[in-house]
């Protein structure tokens, strides 16, 4: 019996009146057992309403049921929606007899031949369809390139702005942007855009195809599956939790699976999309299994038979078995298992276990738990079939439900016990203790619990068994051990959710037990720190201001601080309207002598630091700033409690800031009375005398020798200030006169947050022996700090600076050397560090993609703390990689990891855009530029926005618009600036040369920029190679010698051009004499040049010539070798030459040899496609 003779076993089950789609089936000639059987058999049909309260599907055919025998030929058309989907056009179409198309492979359907794409029938109708046509080919080849290249948001961008351009798109097109969009979409989000793409296309009277409805049910019935989960899961935290179910309105109204029926029953009734893959008919089937819709899977799968190239697998009679069982018609699963059995042989599958699954599944749902043991006892090994945990997990379930904990608890039992077994998982373990929480059986949850944990169980998706105990634990008053459970979580990689923190807190907060609150809000913010980042928006901050306001309510200050500095060990400062209260706390206890006699004993010096702190952000004038710092340093003297020099100088520059110059002078007066007192001596020997590095020995004297004894005083950090404030400058001498007459002299230690600074920007001035030096004797002086863990971060932060300065000056072997440094200390560098190394592996690097993409992934695995330069060197590699979905993907990770982006971040992130052409993205990107509340102009973004209407997609008035936008903001306008204004009226038509030239005298009157060659290269550029006015060009390069402006590559390069372009060999002979005059004058080649001479004797079929000028160049970055760096332009440039002379093998030589750059992949795809095509137009220089 061949595989397809088992489908006739649904024919007769057909007869009975069970498919409501007006198809009554014609008697197979097939036939078997099965089919004889169901013939005879009545399936009660199950609403979806079993499972979703509203959500009826084929009302209208259940109540017609009683009637089916007599009127099967007079069925309910279609499926009657009792809440259609909120898009109602949709359904509303497909009962409206929409045309439809042929339909062709499926593949052809995924990326058919441009050329043979066609727009909507209705645009054929118009005078100018043949224009339409191109253009909505022009667009498809985009969105097709876009596609292979996995550029999806470019996908959808290109969508809007053909549509918003008034192009027509075809069936192609709307292929294209629905797979996109089922791919964008995320899990867990509906299908609106996906569907209103979809309508889109019905209204425009575009055909859809197979593919078309592929995309659409495959998507419709994952998302259904989705809901059913996500509902299961909100009922059992309902039960967990012990709050109300969340209104579920909103997810019973999308039916996914009405709408995917509607279009399959649609397609299948027109003969040219009546096919269909077997995924397609294997997701319709486990879908509708799930509801037990037997006369939906039956009209599915009688399809499914008639399809001349399809057959069931092991799936197929998987999801009909379920189908069936869950009808409550145990009789035809077993006959839709004997046929499988039969079947079993011909199957390709090499794993068939989870068809036995089904059967176990059956039986529970039919009430039969004997046969379901019977299955994974004898069945199952009589087939030669090792058992699962899932059968297992399903039996567990069914015996958790009924409440029989014995039975349950002893198939637990059985599975731990038994090696030939599987062994229990998280599931299994759920099941029971889920039970137990409800039955509220501690003991016995307790045990269960403990013997779970102890486990080799998996239970990294095991949350909600571990919070159900928890829960169980708080219910009972056993909140001490959620201590426990919580730090079980963590070392599962899990974390506490917001309703499980603030339930743990509140307990010892109901009590008034703030100490315990704080203990418990230290371990459930660790668990989630420990996970990932803790952000804006994280469920912990709310917990934690809570808990700051009761302390506040209580005027419990000790417990306030320690939650503000809980927070802030994780780099979360909590809203100033939270913190602010502490002060006046603290000010109240202290005008009471009472209360302050109770606390200030327990205050400690890192309390006063939170209370600086706190100061900084408090409401009120600099008098009151003023009064609250140092009446607090004066407590510390009272107290006898150092403070910090980072405290002296945060405090002198926000004095300063506010103009307080008595303010200033009365800090440091307190500041240095309470310091000069402060001494701690140390039994190492003197440190020596640091030697000056010989470029700075012709400026200072050697120091002084330094006593036998060092010394850590606060002084050091207006020291270490000093130092700063020079390097700053570009003093080097001085700041190494300062470290040594006013640290070493002084048996001082610089303060490492301070000393970090200085090493990294005097390395970043490329004095990296000045800072090497300084980097090594401070090592030395560390040592004196008296705490292991002080002098670790001492030691990491001057390493981690090293290592900056290393890489920005591309000096990547030593930088790695310090980079393993860190590592050998069991630490990872910064974010600012990483952003570095990449910026020096950069320069030598072709796939910045990749090499972007690793640093971001070792930085994220290492938990490192990203900064704004770190995702400004990421987003700026992912911009020259042509990345925009990673890039857009960074950008909107900052704002959750309170990381702001700054001028620079949106410059880089508009360039994204715009290298990949989605100028409404750049555009959006450049407005939320410019309406950021810390938004400082810079010339930059203006001009990229200015470059690409410019160059990419001219358009003279965008570019005026830019520039006056640019005045308007107050931002000075740049060279460049004006070499794009210049071109904005030189090379866009009409051309306007007056004002052009106009130009080179506004520059030097209005903004004092002296013209660049730049500028008159454009002018050359215009009236040589646009205006073909070589006498004029000629000119213009008179006028700038006149001007005492010399010649540079741009220059040159316009004046190559001119002779290259349509110049023959003629002007090849021309453009060499140009060439050795460039030269002569030692201006450098550059790869554009080349790139010219490339296409120009290739067009003059001198192919030889045109190899000698690539090879000549390399492929090595950096300066030493003395030849061109070829880009990828260049290599668009030889295989282009190649194919105008018939050498395509040649040509595809040079993609490999591109491919071994490791450009990116959609610059390399672009070249590609070039030799793919076999065409070979001029190259683009």
């Amino acid at each position: 019996m061949s595989v397809k003779s088992s489908s006739a076993i649904l024919h007769n089950v057909a007869r009975q009146g069970l498919i409501t789609k007006q198809f009554v089936p014609t008697p197979s000639a097939k036939s078997s057992a099965l089919a004889t059987y169901l013939s005879s058999r009545h399936t009660t049909k199950v609403s979806y309403s079993s499972t979703r309260a509203s959500a009826t599907l084929g009302q209208g055919r259940q109540n017609q049921n009683s009637n089916d025998s007599n009127n099967s030929a007079q069925q309910t058309p279609l499926l009657q929606l009792q809440q259609p989907w909120p898009n109602s056009r949709i359904l509303k179409k497909l009962g409206g007899g929409v045309r439809f198309n042929s339909s062709t492979a499926l593949q052809a359907a995924v990326e058919p031949k441009p050329d043979g794409d066609q727009p909507s029938s209705a645009t054929n109708k118009k005078p100018t369809a043949e224009a339409a046509n191109e253009k909505t080919r022009e667009f498809n080849n985009i969105i097709l390139s876009q596609k292979r290249s996995y550029d999806l948001r470019g996908v959808v961008s290109t969508f809007e702005s053909m549509k918003q351009q008034g192009v027509v798109p075809s069936q192609h097109t709307y292929n294209l942007v629905l797979d996109a969009y089922a791919s964008l979409r995320k899990d867990g989000t509906p299908l609106v855009n996906l569907l209103h793409v979809y309508d889109e296309m019905i209204q425009a009277e575009v055909q859809p195809n197979v593919f078309t409805y592929t995309i659409l049910i495959i998507a419709l019935c994952r998302r259904d599956a989705e809901v059913l989960k996500t509902v299961s899961m909100l009922k059992y935290r309902s039960a967990r939790e012990g709050h109300d179910i969340e209104d579920l309105t909103s997810l019973e109204n999308e039916n996914n699976l009405q709408v995917a029926m509607s279009l399959f029953s649609k397609a299948v009734e027109n003969p040219r999309t009546r096919y269909f893959e077997l995924e397609v008919y294997n997701h319709l089937l486990r879908t509708l299994s799930h509801y037990g819709n037997t006369s939906d899977g039956l009209f599915v799968f009688d399809h499914l038979d008639r399809s001349p190239n399809v057959q069931p697998n092991a799936a197929t009679f998987s999801a009909l078995i379920t189908l069936y069982g869950r009808a409550g018609d145990m009789l035809s699963s077993l006959e839709c298992f004997k046929e499988f059995r039969n079947l079993r042989k011909q199957l390709i599958e090499q794993d068939i276990t989870f068809v036995y699954n089904s059967l176990v599944d059956a039986y529970i749902k039919c009430d039969d738990f004997p046969a379901a043991m019977d299955v994974v006892s004898k069945i199952m090994p009589e087939d030669g079939i090792n058992p699962n945990i899932y059968a297992y997990n399903t039996i567990v379930r069914d015996l958790c439900q009924r409440g029989d904990t014995d039975g349950a608890m002893d198939i637990l039992m059985k599975l731990r016990n038994d090696s030939t077994l599987p062994n229990p998982d998280a599931s299994t373990y759920g099941a029971i203790l889920h039970m137990l929480y409800q039955n509220s059986e501690l003991d016995k949850a307790t045990t269960t619990y403990e013997t779970m944990i102890t486990s080799p169980t998996d239970l990294s998706r095991g949350y909600g068994t571990i919070a159900g105990y928890a829960y169980l634990c708080l219910a009972h008053g056993k909140a001490n051990c959620v201590f426990d459970i919580v730090e079980d979580m963590r070392s599962h990689g899990l974390a506490p959710d917001a309703t499980l923190m603030e339930k743990f807190v509140s307990v010892y907060l109901e009590a008034g037990d703030t100490e315990h609150a704080v203990d418990a809000l230290r371990v459930v913010v660790g668990a989630v720190a420990h996970r990932s980042p803790i952000r804006e928006g994280n469920s912990a901050i709310d917990v934690a201001a809570k808990l700051v306001k009761k302390c506040a309510e209580a005027r419990d200050l000790k417990r306030g601080l320690l939650t503000v500095q809980v927070m802030m060990q994780h780099y979360v400062r909590l809203p100033a309207d939270v913190r602010g209260p502490l002060l006046k706390v603290y000010g109240e206890a202290r005008a009471d002598t009472g209360k302050w006699e109770e606390i200030k004993g327990r205050l400690t010096g890192r309390d006063f630091v939170t209370l600086f702190d706190v100061a900084f952000v408090a409401d009120g004038t600099p008098v009151m700033f003023r009064e609250t710092v140092v009446g607090l340093l004066r407590d510390m003297k009272e107290l006898g409690l150092k403070p910090t020099g980072t405290m002296y100088a945060k405090v002198s520059r926000r004095l300063t800031k506010y103009g307080d110059e008595e303010g200033g002078k009365t800090w440091k007066e307190e500041f240095e009375s309470l310091i000069t007192t402060e001494l701690v001596e140390t039994t190492s020997s003197a440190p020596k005398a640091l030697q000056m590095p010989e470029v700075l020995q012709t400026t200072l004297g050697f120091p002084k020798t330094t006593p036998e004894v060092p010394m850590i005083m606060p002084q050091s950090e207006i020291a270490s200030q000093e130092m700063l404030r020079a390097a700053l400058d570009g003093n080097f001498a001085e700041t190494f006169n300062i470290f040594n007459q006013k640290i070493l002299a002084c048996n001082l230690i610089p303060t490492p947050e301070v000393m970090r600074d200085v090493i990294a920007y005097i390395g970043k001035q490329g004095q990296m022996e000045l800072a090497v030096l300084l980097m090594e004797r401070s090592l030395e002086l560390y040592k004196h700090l008296g705490s292991r863990g002080r002098e670790q971060r001492a030691r990491y932060l001057a390493l981690n600076s090293v290592l900056i300065a290393y890489a920005q000056q591309s000096d990547m072997v030593k930088a790695k050397h310090y980079y393993q440094k860190i590592k050998d200390m069991g630490l990872h560098p910064d974010g600012n560090a990483y952003a570095s190394l990449l910026l020096g592996t950069a320069r030598d690097a072709t796939d910045e993609y990749h090499d972007a993409m690793t640093i971001y992934d070792e930085a994220r695995a290492n938990n490192v703390r990203p900064t704004t330069f770190f995702y400004n060197v990421l987003i700026s590699r992912l911009a020259k990689a042509r990345k925009l979905d990673a890039a857009l993907r960074l950008f909107d990770e900052m704002k959750p990891a309170n990381v702001l982006p700054n001028p620079i971040t949106y410059s880089a992130i508009i360039s994204a855009c715009l290298r990949a052409g989605n100028v409404d993205a750049a555009t959006h990107a450049f407005n939320d530029m410019t309406a950021s509340p810390s938004y400082q102009p810079r010339v930059v973004p203006f001009n990229a926005m200015m470059q690409f209407h410019a160059r990419q997609k001219p358009d003279r008035a965008k570019v005026l618009t830019y520039y006056d936008k640019l005045r308007t903001s107050g931002c000075q306008p740049s060279v460049h600036t004006y070499r794009l204004l210049m071109e904005a009226h030189a090379c866009i038509e009409p051309y306007d040369m007056p004002t052009a030239h106009a130009l080179l005298t506004e520059m030097k009157q209005r903004d004092d920029i002296q013209p660049a060659p730049c500028h008159y290269a454009t002018l050359v550029h215009s009236y040589g190679c646009l205006q073909k006015d070589v006498a004029s060009a000629l000119a213009v390069v008179k006028e700038m010698k006149n001007a005492g402006v010399c010649a540079d590559d741009t220059v040159y390069q316009a004046l190559l051009d001119i002779h290259i372009t349509d110049g023959g060999l003629a002007g090849l002979t021309e453009a060499e004499k140009v060439y050795a005059q460039m030269e002569k004058e030692g201006v450098k080649s550059t790869p554009y040049i080349e790139n010219l001479f490339i296409r120009g004797f290739g067009d003059a079929r001198d192919i030889v010539r045109a190899e000698r000028v690539f090879e000549k160049m390399t492929d090595e970055k950096g300066e030493a070798t003395g030849k061109v760096l070829r880009e990828p332009s260049t290599y668009e440039a030889m295989v282009k030459a190649y194919l105008a002379n018939g050498q395509v093998e040649k040509a595809r030589e040079i993609v490999k040899r591109m491919e071994g750059r490791e450009f990116p992949e959609k610059v390399v795809s672009s070249v590609e496609e070039l030799v793919e095509g076999g065409a070979g137009p001029k190259a683009t220089v």
